[in-house]
């Protein structure tokens, strides 16, 4: 019990620790991001000192696109008016396509579909071509977030398909339009895996601080979530939010499903602080669509953090409670204990008496610690390999952050970045925990793998190794060690819910006995 103890204390603080680190920036970034606001207005108020022409308008248009619907509306409109009295049919297009987009993310869908008619096609060139797909892919791809969970879903969704084809006939294979689009067919065939390989490829060369990168990236994050890869779909959310509001992207929609995927982990607070973000984002731009998506699991996360806060303050009031009970009896205990100080002075003479005869009852005694030694020794043993996982765990922690901390004194941003990035350091700790947790349970359990294959049909039974455990069967080593519990087990093997649920959901079926096989484990 007590080893058991000592490790779930050593894998809270480590797992702890790199969650806290992950989300550090972001929530630095959301406590400050009023100021991200202001300096985003600041920059655009130096713009606005130049004089009005086409180029402005057309400059003022891009800076407001993904910060404020309605002043990009404001701009894209002049640039048409300046282009309508140019008469020059390749601007009018260009504001026609970006009036065309602004509408679309504002949730304006019928208003956008009558501005895209009034555009042939066949009648411009390629590259406004491709530009005319792409805002029709993306019109039908909002109108079908929209539609999510209505009967004309699947013909919004089959629509923005039909033109990611279009983007591919007619772009350049080199472009981001041909790159996404590419990686969007595939997805639809549900080969997520080339989808994946296309994205990151191309992420690989975009640099980010651009609406593209947080596009990318979130992408990215939607498709390992089709596959089930928790944990990477969280990473590229998290990269994508902390893109989209350090750099004033207002029109954004990874945070919202970053606040949905830790409102499934049990993250309250903090899905709590990421969903009013997004609401004043939405609110701010002016977007009816994600004002929508974000009234759907509003009340679910607020009702959340709610009860959260009341368990709390019900704890702590327990608490207090406790602590006043215990003081009031601590009191009345050294009065008890005073008044029979007396007494105890009397008693003293009998128990010198009776110490006598103790003396021959503590060389019995001795005899019984000779024994309890060899146990204390095997005890000693195995607190001694956790103490050394963790002491080695720490002391790679100081190394770690001696590197970055020289790095960042040195101001080598580019080694920084990637030092931040190399996640080797979590990979080689977790592979040094797992390994001495295979080896300590397998001492322990010598037999443990072979006793689990009784329990299954033939045909799945595991391939047993001396001193590692496969990850199924880690999972039933943690069962039979008393953790029943699949957040417990998701964290201490760094995984999710989901996953752990999955694995323990097959393992059983290969069972013999499929209601009674866990029962039978923790017996062995």
């Amino acid at each position: 019990m007590n080893k058991k103890l000592f490790l779930l204390t050593a894998l809270f603080f480590f797992v702890f620790r790199v969650e806290a680190q992950d989300y550090e920036k972001l929530d630095h970034i959301t406590d400050n991001f009023d100021k991200v606001i202001t300096d985003k207005q600041k920059r655009i108020a130096v713009l606005l000192e130049g004089d009005r022409s086409y180029g402005l308008y057309n400059r003022l248009f891009s800076e407001y696109m993904s910060f404020k619907y309605d002043s990009a509306y404001k701009y894209v409109t002049e640039s048409l008016r300046i282009a309508n009295s140019l008469n020059d049919k390749e601007k009018i297009y260009d504001c026609l396509l970006k009036y065309a987009h602004i509408l679309s993310v504002a949730g304006h869908f019928q208003e956008a579909v009558a501005v895209l008619g009034k555009i042939n096609p066949d009648s411009v060139k390629n590259n406004l071509k491709t530009a005319y797909f792409a805002n029709q892919a993306d019109l039908f791809l909002y109108r079908s977030e929209f539609t999510e969970e209505s009967e004309f879903f699947l013909q919004m969704r089959d629509s923005s398909i039909y033109y990611h084809k279009k983007i591919i006939e007619y772009s350049n294979p080199d472009s981001y339009e041909y790159t996404f689009s590419k990686a969007v067919l595939s997805a639809e065939e549900k080969d997520f895996v080339s989808a994946i390989n296309t994205l990151e490829n191309y992420l690989n060369n975009n640099k980010p601080n651009s609406r593209t990168y947080s596009i990318i990236t979130g992408t990215l994050a939607y498709y390992y979530l089709c596959l089930g890869q928790m944990e990477t779909a969280e990473k590229y959310y998290l990269l994508s939010a902390e893109n989209d509001l350090e750099n004033a992207i207002i029109e954004n929609n990874s945070l919202r499903r970053l606040a949905e995927i830790l409102f499934d982990k049990g993250d309250y607070q903090r899905a709590f602080k990421y969903l009013m973000i997004c609401s004043q984002c939405a609110n701010f731009y002016g977007s009816k669509l994600r004002n929508v998506q974000i009234a759907k699991i509003h009340d679910k996360i607020i009702t959340s953090y709610s009860n959260e806060k009341k368990n709390v303050h019900n704890r702590t009031l327990l608490f207090l409670v406790i602590i006043s009970v215990v003081a009031f009896v601590l009191v009345f205990l050294t009065i008890k204990l005073i008044s029979k100080n007396k007494r105890y002075i009397i008693a003293n003479h009998k128990i010198t008496v009776i110490n006598n005869e103790l003396d021959s009852t503590l060389m019995q005694l001795k005899v019984a610690n000779n024994s309890l030694k060899e146990y204390n020794k095997i005890k000693d043993e195995y607190i001694g390999r956790f103490m050394e996982v963790c002491s080695m765990i720490i002391e790679n922690a100081y190394q770690k952050h001696k590197i970055v901390n020289k790095l960042a004194r040195e101001k080598k941003m580019a080694e920084l970045y990637a030092e931040i990035k190399n996640e080797d350091f979590i990979t080689e700790n977790t592979k040094l925990f797992y390994d001495n947790f295979d080896e300590a349970f397998l001492n322990l359990f010598p037999d443990f793998g072979t006793k689990v294959n009784g329990f299954l049909k033939p045909e799945f039974q595991f391939v047993v190794k001396d001193k590692t455990l496969t990850t199924e069967l880690r999972i039933l080593a943690l069962l039979r060690l008393g953790f029943s519990d699949n957040k417990q087990i998701a964290s201490i093997l760094r995984s999710s819910i989901t996953t752990i649920y999955t694995y323990r959901s097959k393992i059983r079926s290969k069972a013999l006995d499929k209601d009674g096989f866990e029962d039978a484990v923790k017996s062995l």
